[in-house]
């Protein structure tokens, strides 16, 4: 299942209100725009809605308002969710054009039974959704479509640490139950990876490794040398440490550089993901941050290339103009900020715009640079940008 559109606002009506415009997703997608356009905050309202379909997040926040459309083979699923002062105020999804759940105010609403082959009267509180609340793979299947999508949903903040500092890890603790959507938890998750999948999972992040220019010859969990414990701890730490093939020794997680690790890390949790089947959609926020132009360039190509290949959907945001230069514009989804609505232009709503642009020669960056799609027509409004 894969996210197909979306739009959202908060606070409607008052001087907190915040729109971002319905728009289509494709498979790989970059969020480019201007500083302070609404990327990142993209990127934080799906992951927000992925915590409350798989219940990571059990109650709603003070006001929002979804309209979501997942692609769903031949019955799409769309799901609307409406709640203000905490308290959801709307709630309904439909497959196929069918309504399966609706509710409103109070936490009262209707929901198909498979078995019964009928509706059914429920109450939940209303500060939950009810597509949560509601599980029940006999009587409901359909939300267990939205619980694994929401579950299989994997945020990336690259321009942060990415686990780089999380030593530290006691090696009993390694077999123990992982969060596998923090996406700090890099240790745990490869020394799990390589445990189900052995060698051939480390011999696929060195090949992705070495296409971005670091040729490692071996990866492994170890204590690191460098890591100093005062006092009597009778605890074994382990962290990441890779052989490079141009050093004599290893070096361990702490002296691995950010932008070095922030790739590694990013490398072995979405290859854990694409052999798990663990994953459904990927957000990474900054994507290239701390690379150099070419290794960014070519850790761009390496995402791409495995979503591409496998049924993982990617969502990236930049402002890196080598970024936007290495994603073709047909995975481009450009965003505009006019006061407090955000108007998103791609392919789908704005494709003789965007041929246009190629025809002028310009680098991709350039699309951004020029305000190229300033004053765009789309549904018979004009793109506004500030």
């Amino acid at each position: 299942m894969r996210l197909a559109s979306i739009s959202y606002s908060e606070f409607e009506g008052t001087d907190q209100e915040w729109t971002l415009d319905r728009f289509e997703l494709e498979k790989v997608n970059l969020l480019v725009g201007k500083n302070a356009t609404g990327k990142t905050r993209t990127l934080n309202i799906i992951s927000a809605l992925a915590q409350l379909l798989c219940g990571e997040r059990k109650q709603v926040m003070m006001s929002g308002r979804w309209e979501v459309l997942f692609e769903n083979g031949n019955d799409p699923l769309e799901y609307s969710l409406e709640h203000f002062n905490g308290q959801v105020t709307r709630e309904q999804l439909s497959e196929g054009g069918k309504v399966l759940l609706r509710r409103s105010q109070g936490g009262y609403g209707h929901i198909f039974a498979l078995e019964i082959g009928q509706e059914m009267r429920f109450q939940i509180p209303a500060q939950e959704v009810a597509v949560f609340g509601k599980r029940d793979s006999v009587q409901h299947p359909f939300l267990e479509r939205l619980f694994k999508w929401g579950s299989a949903v994997r945020h990336f903040e690259f321009g942060k640490t990415m686990g780089h500092p999380n030593l530290g890890i006691p090696v009993k603790e390694l077999n123990l139950p992982i969060n596998e959507k923090d996406t700090t938890q890099v240790v745990p998750i490869y020394h799990k990876g390589e445990k189900i999948y052995g060698s051939a999972f480390k011999e696929e992040i060195k090949s992705d490794m070495g296409a971005l220019g670091y040729h490692l010859e071996d990866i492994v969990l170890r204590r690191p040398v460098n890591l100093i414990i005062e006092g009597p701890i009778p605890i074994e730490f382990v962290g990441l440490a890779v052989k490079e093939s141009d050093l004599p020794g290893f070096t361990d997680q702490p002296s691995i550089s950010q932008g070095m690790f922030r790739a590694l890390s990013i490398l072995i949790q979405l290859n854990y993901a694409a052999m798990s089947g663990s994953a459904a959609c990927l957000l990474v926020d900054d994507i290239g941050e701390g690379l150099d132009y070419e290794r960014s360039c070519r850790l761009i190509e390496v995402l791409r290339a495995k979503c591409h290949q496998s049924s993982v959907q990617l969502i990236m945001s930049t402002n890196d103009r080598f970024v936007m230069n290495s994603v073709p514009l047909e995975e481009w989804c450009y965003l505009l900020r006019d006061a407090n609505n955000v108007r998103v232009l791609n392919y789908r709503n704005a494709r003789d715009a965007f041929e246009r642009f190629k025809l002028t020669g310009l680098n991709n960056f350039d699309l951004l640079a020029t305000e190229f799609l300033e004053k765009v027509t789309v549904n018979g409004q004009t793109s506004g940008i500030r």
